[in-house]
């Protein structure tokens, strides 16, 4: 088994799904800069992502994460803390969860 690190962009949504190798490992979520030019003007936009330790000869299998705002309803879900990302120069603050498959099945 030889393993490698991959980057997984999420989205600012409540719930995705993230297609990830069966066994792979989250090791941390943390905010990423875009730079980016539109009509000659430069700009930043934040972004969350995800890394995980992998094996990337196995089968890729769901993965489901959930962003929650600070103050955002969790609901009873069963969820495990993946981390807590700052964008925006700090005036928002995410949470990141990872349902685990018992709780999805």
């Amino acid at each position: 088994m030889t393993t490698t690190v991959y980057r997984y962009p999420l989205k600012l949504e409540d719930e995705q799904v993230v297609e990830m190798p069966a066994g792979a490992e989250i090791l941390h979520v943390a905010r990423r800069e875009n730079h980016h030019v539109v009509l000659g003007v430069a700009g930043v936009q934040d972004a969350i992502e995800l890394w995980a330790r992998v094996d990337p000869d196995e089968p890729l299998r769901p993965r489901h994460i959930r962003v929650a705002g600070t103050g955002h309803l969790l609901g009873n879900d069963e969820l495990v803390h993946l981390g807590t990302v700052q964008i925006s120069e700090g005036r928002l603050v995410f949470h990141v969860f990872e349902r685990p498959a018992s709780a999805t099945e």
